[in-house]
């Protein structure tokens, strides 16, 4: 009887070293609450990361004369990009609207200067916009980023920022990066999520 008991606790014991390792790996791979505030720059297993203080310039963005305005729906952008540049995105974030406003240049630059939005169907839920350029260049921008010092997460180089906007319910942070990766400029602002949800949200765009 002895040894059956022996045998339990040594059972149990085991089963409580998987538990334990098991926590310790969620721990070391996703991050707890981080907070991406303005003047931070913190460590994680991800990457380092520098969060600035958004200004935004208050003009208008100069676009080339060779801009023409016109519709896409989402099912073109994989054609356009050669993949799907925004995959399924978590949090049940699905995209607001099947067209897009897109500014097309002679030269074959798409630049989707109204953004592309995910959200909940709730305006006063989480938001995703994307802004993207085809062509391995940055988006054009209306942010400022400090003094502009590079991140980098999951291996990307990026610019992260974090300003605040004001809402029916008050002000609220609005999360932004940007970053090229797979030949394609990304820009991404993000309202209504937690730090550790826009990180999560970035790890599954740069992969693609």
């Amino acid at each position: 009887m002895k040894r059956q008991y022996r045998w339990l606790i040594a059972a149990s014991a085991a089963v409580l070293v998987l538990i334990l390792a098991f926590g310790l790996v969620r721990l070391l791979r996703e991050p707890a609450a981080v907070d991406l505030s303005a003047g931070q720059t913190i460590t994680l297993a991800k990457g380092k990361l520098t969060i600035h203080a958004i200004t935004r310039t208050g003009g208008r963005i100069g676009m080339p004369p060779d801009a023409e305005s016109v519709e896409l729906a989402l099912s073109d952008l994989p054609a356009i990009f050669g993949r799907d540049p925004i995959p399924d995105l978590p949090f049940d974030l699905k995209p607001e609207f099947d067209t897009i406003s897109t500014l097309m240049f002679r030269s074959g630059t798409v630049f989707l200067m109204n953004g592309i939005t995910y959200g909940r169907g709730d305006p006063a839920g989480p938001r995703v916009v994307f802004d993207l350029n085809d062509q391995g260049d940055l988006p054009l921008t209306d942010c400022q980023f400090g003094t502009e010092q590079e991140s980098t997460w999951n291996g990307v180089a990026l610019l992260l920022g974090v300003e605040q906007v004001e809402t029916d319910a008050g002000a609220i942070e609005q999360y932004i990066a940007r970053f090229v990766v797979h030949n394609i400029g990304y820009q991404i602002q993000a309202t209504g999520l937690t730090g550790v949800q826009f990180l999560e949200i970035l790890s599954i765009v740069m992969a693609g």
